[in-house]
């Protein structure tokens, strides 16, 4: 058997950039000589490979990762064993030097400049743009499919795709609407046209097309896209986020980074790790169901407008039905959690008021889905030492209607812009951070924080209330379909409408 020195044997483990799996590893120690074997996979998907070597007992040496030294050892002095988990789930200095180890060292498998978790619309458009402007970028998504399944109503107002220079393709669309059509629980009709009509309405996507489309610029600009990644944990040190714990189908690893960035989701799993306060009151979230139905008949002019249905029909909600083809549409319910009794109570409402729309008497299902979107104020702080939050994990969602895809995409752009900057300063720190945070509070905080106040309003009205507000709305007129352009209307023509609103005229 062919005698390795320290050194020898330590440029057989796995560097920094191979994905190799150390199985076990240990180590049974005489006075004079040490044995070592090591079990590592082939990064090329061959045979596990054994590696085997005899070190003098004189080297020194030192080990990095969790190391357990069992009972036998104190019985048998002459006895060392020590055991490396599998990839060491948290990596931890070890200061222990026995006379008879050999040198083996822990180090992270991946590095970049900006790893985002989440490869929804917002996280996509941050990784486009970091990578852009020249940070090595990687998004990681847990999914095994960007876009898949759908969980959202697929509106979006078209200034978003212009904004962010998202190049348009017909391929992501699944319909062009004229504009909204609001409707009060007696029926009564507001027809807004499309210029006006909100950050929802223009673009019904192909949800699960665009959010490829969007992440295949992120890959144009550079970035590595990994799928059927999970973020297990964060690396801190000293204050600072510098990486998370990941797993890649059944590979777990370290990617350290500059800048963490959490594109997860509404209750961001990376965010709370960090410290942030991301969890939710049950009257700031809003359960959905969502069935893509088929065979639809015409009225209320379908399919050339977006339709949002008010009042007990969805407790502090609504329902809505948006197009995708002359026959289809995304019918769909929003229901305030503290309403539910029973999540199924959801598909109940929903199954009734689909029941009574003439237009569905002969649908047909295609699809279902579930889930839940926040509808609460902006997150209080969005960025700290080596991490900042975007999208829907900074609770860029609108409180009133539930759409986050526009929103998120600015911010995200906004984002990646400054990753950049930090990048070409080697600064990533809050402060340095912080021209993301006051960019994307510039251009949406104020109608965020107004419309979740307005929500808990709304929340309270009648359905008696819902008519007489759409009725003078509707033989008024509204420019345009914003709270505060609503309220003064109303003010004009009805003062005592809002007067539970006054706060906010």
């Amino acid at each position: 058997m062919k005698r390795l020195s320290p050194n020898e044997f330590e440029s057989k483990m796995p560097r920094r950039e191979v994905v190799i799996d150390v199985v076990e590893f240990w180590a049974n120690l005489t006075p004079r000589e040490s044995h070592q074997d090591a079990v590592m996979a082939d990064p090329e998907g061959g045979a596990p490979a054994k590696i085997t070597a005899n070190i003098a007992s004189d080297e020194a040496a030192n080990a990095s990762g969790r190391v357990t030294i069992p009972p036998d050892a104190n019985r048998h002095p002459d006895l060392r064993t020590a055991c490396i988990p599998r990839l060491f789930p948290s990596p931890e200095s070890v200061s222990y030097t026995p006379r008879c180890w050999m040198v083996l060292q822990s180090m992270a498998d991946y590095q970049y400049d900006v790893v985002v978790v989440g490869a929804g619309p917002s996280g996509s458009m941050t990784a486009r743009y970091a990578a852009a402007g020249g940070c090595r970028t990687l998004l990681i998504e847990k999914r095994q499919e960007i876009g898949s399944p759908v969980r959202c109503g697929e509106g979006l107002a078209r200034h978003f795709v212009e904004d962010t220079k998202m190049p348009f393709d017909r391929k992501w669309v699944g319909r062009e609407v004229k504009g909204a059509k609001i409707f009060s629980p007696n029926g009564t009709e507001l027809t807004i046209e499309e210029a006006h009509a909100g950050n929802e309405v223009g673009i019904v996507l192909e949800r699960d097309a665009f959010d490829k489309a969007v992440a295949k610029e992120a890959a144009k600009a550079g970035a590595d896209i990994w799928l059927k990644t999970t973020a297990t944990a964060i690396l801190k040190d000293d204050g600072w986020v510098r990486g998370v714990r990941a797993k890649r189908l059944e590979e777990e690893m370290n990617l350290e980074a500059k800048c963490i960035v959490a594109a997860d989701g509404y209750e961001s799993q990376v965010g709370r790790w960090a410290g942030f306060k991301t969890l939710l009151r049950a009257g700031d979230i809003t359960g959905t169901l969502q069935y893509r139905l088929t065979n639809i008949s015409e009225g209320h002019d379908f399919p050339d407008y977006c339709e949002f249905w008010l009042g007990t029909c969805a407790p502090a909600g609504y329902i809505w039905v948006f197009p995708k083809d002359e026959s289809t549409a995304n019918v769909g319910i929003g229901v305030s959690l503290d309403r539910l009794k029973n999540r199924v109570d959801i598909k109940g409402y929903l199954d009734r008021w689909i029941a009574q729309d003439p237009r569905m008497a002969h649908a047909q299902p295609l699809d279902m889905v579930t889930g839940g979107v926040s509808t609460a104020p902006p997150i209080k702080k969005s960025v700290g030492n080596g991490i900042a939050l975007v999208g829907d994990a900074a609770r860029m969602i609108d409180p009133i209607t539930g759409g986050g895809i526009g929103n998120g995409m600015l911010a995200g752009m906004i984002l990646g812009k400054v990753l950049a900057k930090c990048n070409q300063t080697g600064d990533f720190s809050e402060t340095a951070l912080m021209e993301y945070e006051k960019g994307w509070r510039a251009k949406l905080e104020e109608n965020l924080y107004r419309n979740w106040l307005a929500k808990n309003k709304l929340v309270t009205l009648s359905d008696r209330e819902f008519d007489d507000i759409i009725q003078v709305l509707a033989e008024v007129g509204v420019h345009k379909l914003s709270v505060r352009a609503i309220l003064k209307v109303l003010k004009d023509a009805k003062p005592e409408l809002v007067a539970k609103f006054a706060e906010f005229i």
